[in-house]
C-alpha cells in the first residue's frame, strides 16, 4: 500500500545543425515502497526526485556520443558526464 510514480519526456531538439535528445523526468516513491523501488530503472531516491540529461553524438560517429545528466533528490544533487562507445 504504498505509492511510486513516475512522469517524463524525451524529445529530440536541434542546436544548430546537431540534434540533441533531451529526456526528462520526475519521480515520487514513499519510502514504504522498500526495496522494490530500488529495483526499478527509474529509481532516484525515496521522496521527490528529478533527473534532466541531454546525449549527443560525437562527430559523424553514431556509436560514439556523449551525455550530460544532473539529477536533484529532497537531500542531493548529482551530475555525471560522460562518454559513450556502442560496440557491435
Amino acid at each position: 500500500s504504498a505509492v511510486k510514480f513516475v512522469v517524463s519526456m524525451e524529445r529530440r531538439v536541434r542546436i544548430g545543425a546537431r540534434p540533441l535528445d533531451w529526456y526528462i523526468y520526475y519521480a515520487y516513491a514513499e519510502p514504504r515502497f522498500g526495496s522494490r523501488a530500488e529495483l526499478t530503472e527509474d529509481f532516484l531516491d525515496f521522496g521527490h526526485a528529478l533527473a534532466n540529461e541531454v546525449s549527443g553524438s560525437l562527430g559523424n560517429h553514431d556509436r560514439l556520443s556523449w551525455f550530460l545528466k544532473a539529477e536533484v533528490y529532497e537531500d542531493q544533487v548529482r551530475g555525471q558526464a560522460g562518454v559513450e562507445w556502442k560496440f557491435r
